[in-house]
Order: structure tokens, then sequence, then C-alpha cells
């Protein structure tokens, strides 16, 4: 393969060419509408399929070709409308299907290092912030004293009244029955410890 002195090969010149060329038109048509755009590339598909050093057909032969009927394509050509899919089968018609390759450039794949730096950056982003620290003391209190209560219960036995028990008000023998005199004088007061509670 031919070299230039520069080392460059032949190839390599024209893609740079190539790249220049597709800089200049994207240059030349970001000023310019989508349909403004559309009528562009209608224009040079028309001209690259009557020129005989392109396609060199008439309009029935791409019709024929592509599939498609001579109303769209007509359509197309004049206002530069055209759905994807006939897009394809026309440019597949004219030969040009290779060039559809060049509309979206190829990504290039990510070195080792872009790798590693991409995940680091991701972890960085990822990582959540410490917490502030939350100080205090810890306390010790005494438990409150949980309430009495009352237990209430039956005496199983026999009260044993004094002689004079006629002569007692009501109020006494009431009292002496509820078991709040239980020492007075006149009676006697046994527990019996095998029972289920205290005999009086």
């Amino acid at each position: 393969m031919r070299t230039y002195g520069s080392g460059k090969t032949i190839i390599s010149l024209l893609a740079q060419l190539c790249s220049f060329n597709r800089l200049m038109i994207v240059t030349e048509l970001s000023h310019l509408t989508d349909k403004e755009v559309g009528l562009r590339i209608a224009g040079q598909l028309r001209a690259w399929r009557i020129d005989p050093r392109g396609a060199g057909m008439t309009l029935d032969e791409l019709s024929r070709r592509s599939g498609m009927g001579l109303t769209p394509l007509r359509r197309f050509e004049k206002t530069g409308g055209i759905t994807l899919r006939n897009l394809i089968a026309l440019m597949r018609a004219m030969g040009m299907l290779g060039q559809l390759v060049d509309l979206i450039p190829a990504v290039e794949a990510e070195s080792p290092m872009e790798i590693l730096e991409r995940e680091r950056r991701s972890k960085q982003r990822k990582r959540a912030p410490r917490a502030p620290k939350k100080e205090g003391r810890l306390m010790a209190l005494e438990a409150p004293e949980a309430p009495q209560m009352k237990r209430f219960g039956f005496l199983a036995g026999q009260i044993r009244l004094p002689d004079d028990v006629d002569t007692m008000g009501s109020d006494v023998i009431q009292a002496l029955f509820e078991g709040d005199a239980a020492t007075g004088p006149g009676y006697q007061v046994s527990l019996d410890e095998d029972s289920r509670g205290p005999t009086l």
C-alpha cells in the first residue's frame, strides 16, 4: 500500500477527508429546519437517481425495484416526507444501503482505565454523607414503688361474744362482726393455721 512521507496511508487520508466533509455538511445543515433538511436529502437522492454515474434510473424503475408506489415516490422528491422503512427500501434499490451506516457514528469502546474511572465516579455519587454524632448522658432513675393493693377474703370460724352482749349497742356488735375489735375484753380470738384462712 502506497504511503506518504508522514507514514499515513491513502485510506487514512481519505478517512480524514470524509470526516472533514461530514463536519462541513453538519455545519451547513445545522441552521436549516427539519423540513428543509428533508427537502435537501430528497433533492440529493433524486440527483443520484437520475445521474448515469449514480443509479441512472427512471422513477418507474425505482418504484418497481423498491416496491414503493409512484405516488409516495413523487411526494418524497417534492416534499422530502418519507417513512424510515420506505427510505431504507429506496436506498437499497439504488445501491446506497451501505450509506445508512454513516448516519450514526459508532461509539468507541471504553478503555479499562475509562471504565474504572466511571465506576469510581459512580460510587462517589452514591456514597451517602455521614450522619452527625448525637451526644447525651445516661442517667439512672429509681422505679416508683408499686401501690399497695388491698386484699379481701373471708374468715372461717366462730366469734365468741361476751356475756353482756345484750347491753352492747348495735354499733359495737357491728364492729365485732366486721373484725374491727379483735382484742376486746370478754371474747377470744383463735387462728387455725391448717385451714385456708385464719379462724376467728
